[in-house]
C-alpha cells in the first residue's frame, strides 16, 4: 500500500523573510500586518494541501485517488484563528470557507489530522478533522513530538492492516 503524505503549514507557521520579532516563540515565524498582528488563513494551506494529493493542474504528479491500497493523508497544524484572506478580515466569514474546504477534503476520502497549537478555533479545527480522535490540542512546543508520534504511529498501523 501506498501512503501520500501532504504536510501543512499554515499562516504563522510559515517562514517569513522578515527579521525575527520580540516576543514571538522561535518556532512561530508568522507574516505580520502593519499593526502587528499575525496573519493567518488556515483555508490557503488547507487547499493547497489538496492541491498536492490531486492529480490535476496546477499540481499534476498525485496519483489518482481511485488508485487500489493509496491513503492520501493531510496533517493541517495552525497557531491561530483564521485572521484575513483576500475577501474579508472577518474571523467567521473566513472559517466557513475554511469548513468548506474541510468537507472538500473529507469528500475526496482524504484522511484528515488537525492540530491546534496554543490558539485558534478548536471547534472549527476538531469538526474538520476525519474523526474528532485526528484533532490534537497543543498546548507547548514540546507536545508536538508526541503528537506526530501518535500520527505516525496510526499511519504505519493503517499501513500494516490494509
Amino acid at each position: 500500500m501506498e501512503i501520500g503524505v501532504s504536510p501543512v503549514i499554515s499562516g504563522s507557521e510559515r517562514q517569513s523573510a522578515r527579521a525575527p520579532r520580540p516576543n514571538v516563540p522561535d518556532w512561530s515565524c508568522a507574516p505580520w500586518t502593519g499593526n502587528g498582528q499575525p496573519v493567518r488563513n488556515v483555508t490557503i494551506g488547507l487547499t493547497w494541501a489538496l492541491t498536492q494529493l490531486t492529480p490535476e493542474a496546477p499540481l499534476s504528479v498525485a496519483k489518482p485517488f481511485e488508485t487500489e491500497s493509496l491513503t492520501k493523508i493531510i496533517i493541517l497544524l495552525t497557531d491561530g484563528e483564521n485572521t484575513q484572506n483576500r475577501f474579508t478580515t472577518n474571523s467567521a466569514q473566513i472559517d466557513e470557507r475554511t469548513e468548506l474546504a474541510c468537507n472538500n477534503v473529507k469528500a475526496k476520502k482524504i484522511r484528515l489530522y488537525t492540530i491546534r497549537v496554543i490558539d485558534g478555533n478548536a471547534d472549527l479545527l476538531r469538526n474538520c478533522a476525519t474523526k474528532t480522535s485526528m484533532y490534537y490540542d497543543v498546548q507547548t512546543a514540546s507536545q508536538l513530538n508526541p503528537v506526530f508520534e501518535a500520527i505516525g504511529n496510526e499511519i504505519a498501523s493503517i499501513r500494516l492492516t490494509q
